[in-house]
């Protein structure tokens, strides 16, 4: 596995065919029932997830290569940490928010499952003062991780959208 180490606008690793192909076929080939998704109530843009086996097997089978991401980002062990995996859709129309994650979170990663619309769907990240920072272009099987609250930076940033589709992600997350 190849990571890539970005140090602007802040640290953050890229993993290009971070899934084995066997996972990634299984992942993109799933008999997913987006109708099934549940619905994340509370947040400030349309948001639904879905669990199943086949993200439970990716979060156990990768759970290992996650904390080495981890650990190179943060510079140390995770001793204590909850493991989630899932499918995140987010529909057609919904407007991108500029956020920084909630405290609880150690690692948020993204593998992007679509690239229909590169210049738009990939993660914009942004500088403390909110002004652009740079962009993470969303290639299929390309995993976007960052540690959220280390360094003292807020790591700024907001999900792209897919002009007319529903983006759908597969995220990775430790928290504490």
């Amino acid at each position: 596995m190849k990571f890539t180490f970005y140090k602007e606008p802040w640290k953050y690793i890229t993993v290009d065919n971070f899934l084995d192909e066997r996972d990634l076929n299984d992942l993109m080939t799933a008999n997913w029932n987006l109708s099934e998704m549940n619905d994340q109530k509370g947040l400030t843009s349309p948001t639904y997830i879905l669990r199943n086996t086949v993200t439970k097997t990716i979060r156990k089978k990768y759970e290992s290569k996650i904390k080495k991401i981890y650990q190179l980002l943060s510079l140390g062990e995770i001793e204590e940490y909850m493991p989630s995996c899932f499918l995140q859709k987010r529909p057609n129309g919904w407007t991108p928010i500029v956020h920084t994650d909630g405290q609880t979170k150690l690692l948020s990663c993204v593998l992007y499952l679509t690239e229909e619309d590169p210049k738009n769907s990939g993660t914009v990240l942004y500088n403390e003062d909110l002004s652009y920072g740079g962009y993470v272009e969303p290639v299929v099987n390309r995993l976007f991780c960052f540690c959220a609250h280390i360094d003292n930076v807020s790591k700024y940033h907001s999900a792209g959208f897919i002009n007319g589709k529903d983006r759908i992600s597969l995220n990775y997350i430790l928290s504490s």
